[in-house]
């Protein structure tokens, strides 16, 4: 039986989501708090006791019957004493163990920039008021698969964990990963990259293997089978096959600027598949797609590597260095390669908040790229203060889960529009 719980001072607003919820889904059980304050008293009870149900009433807490915490939360945004965002806070600090739960916002007249705090605070979608009904079940149950998938997807990489501990077990993922691309199980997730401005139109494409409508299996479970067994050719060509349809669609609906960046190994190269890749992409979309390899495998590289490379800026094909900082590349070979821009490594990122030295560290990389004319991305930015600190030194875009995690390509082109 799926649970709700829903928070608003408005008793009105709440009779009113409770009629039209058990009319259409009458078996669910509803339970409501008028601020944010009785529901984390509310959550905190059911914390202590799972064995134990919440029936909210005159703010009595009656434990009297068997149940368990809710399956998610609608909460309105404008609230007083404990607005929604704040009880978004409070409540994903405080029961981290439950922070898969979904929780939807009620909101009037909420502007972009609100919209992208809420999404900045971790939640999970919006709901406009008057509330519409069909709109309203299809986005609870959209948020509850979502859930049902994540949970599914966590015991089936616990498999595939144990699986890759054994010889004879990577063999099924080789043979798991050959099926997976003759049946078109991998789909593609877009992350968004910030500049300055606030324009999010460069994205890196990110591959995820979805064998079925439920599971979604983590790439770091077998991008390295799939590279160690050259499988990472055919999802690389697929992956581009489906970025190709996005970006078009993308510059139909008027965003012409639309970037997207599509990760590369040194196999690509020494396979020649990188020459195949560039030449696969339309004259019209060329300067909408590019490629990212890391500074590890380009420093390892050769002469028909500098060759590929130097093919794909003449067509007008962007390549950026990734994980910039960590390959011990020199100067000098910086200065010969022909690439766009550099991503500086995460690890550069992590203590700018609390290191100078790593402040400085910052702004000499940055420093060095703007010598040889780069754009400078920041890659795994999670805070404000990060993000601060890199806009004032002159980094162009940041990416990071501070802006977003990946996410299909529907849910980016919502992200374009709230921007």
């Amino acid at each position: 039986m799926v649970k709700v719980l829903l928070v608003d001072d408005d008793q009105m607003v709440i009779n009113g989501l409770k009629r039209n919820l058990k009319r259409l889904r009458p078996n669910w059980k509803i339970i409501s708090s008028n601020s944010g304050t009785e529901a984390l008293d509310i959550l905190q009870a059911l914390s202590r006791s799972d064995d134990h149900k919440i029936i909210h009433c005159n703010k009595k807490i009656n434990r009297s019957l068997n149940s368990c915490w809710p399956d998610l939360i609608i909460s309105d945004v404008r609230m007083p004493q404990m607005n929604g965002y704040d009880f978004l806070n409070i409540l994903r600090q405080r029961f981290p163990h439950n922070a898969d739960i979904p929780v939807i916002f009620l909101t009037g007249n909420s502007t972009p920039k609100e919209i992208l705090q809420g999404r900045r605070a971790g939640i999970d979608d919006y709901l406009l008021k008057p509330i519409n009904q069909d709109l309203l079940i299809t986005t609870i149950e959209c948020r509850l698969d979502q859930v049902r998938r994540i949970r599914k997807a966590e015991e089936v990489r616990q498999l595939y964990y144990a699986e890759k501990s054994r010889t004879k077990e990577n063999g099924k993922l080789v043979n798991a990963l050959f099926h997976a691309v003759d049946n078109d199980e991998f789909k593609v997730f877009y992350q968004p990259k910030v500049s300055k401005d606030g324009k999010a139109h460069k994205a890196e494409a990110l591959i995820r293997w979805m064998p079925d409508d439920v599971t979604m299996i983590p790439p770091n479970v077998f991008i390295e089978v799939a590279e160690k067994s050259h499988i990472i050719l055919p999802m690389t060509e697929r992956l581009l096959e489906l970025v190709i349809e996005d970006v078009r669609n993308w510059k139909a609906m008027g965003y012409k600027d639309i970037q997207v960046a599509i990760n590369t190994s040194s196999l690509h190269f020494i396979s020649g598949e990188f020459q195949t890749l560039i030449r696969e992409i339309p004259n019209d979309l060329r300067r909408n797609i590019s490629f990212e390899i890391t500074e590890r495998d380009l420093v390892a590289m050769n002469a028909d590597t500098l060759a590929q490379l130097n093919e794909a800026k003449k067509i007008g094909i962007d390549v950026y260095i990734d994980d910039f900082g960590v390959g011990h590349s020199s100067l000098a070979y910086l200065k010969n390669m022909p690439v766009t821009g550099i991503k500086i490594d995460k690890s550069f990122i992590d203590d700018i908040e609390h290191s100078e030295t790593s402040v400085l560290l910052l702004e000499n990389i940055i420093q060095l790229g703007k010598i040889f004319e780069l754009a400078i991305v920041a890659e795994g930015v999670e805070t404000e203060g990060q993000t601060k600190i890199l806009f004032e030194r002159d980094c162009d875009f940041i990416q990071g889960f501070y802006f977003s995690k990946p996410m299909p390509g529907d849910h980016y082109t919502t992200f374009l529009q709230s921007l």
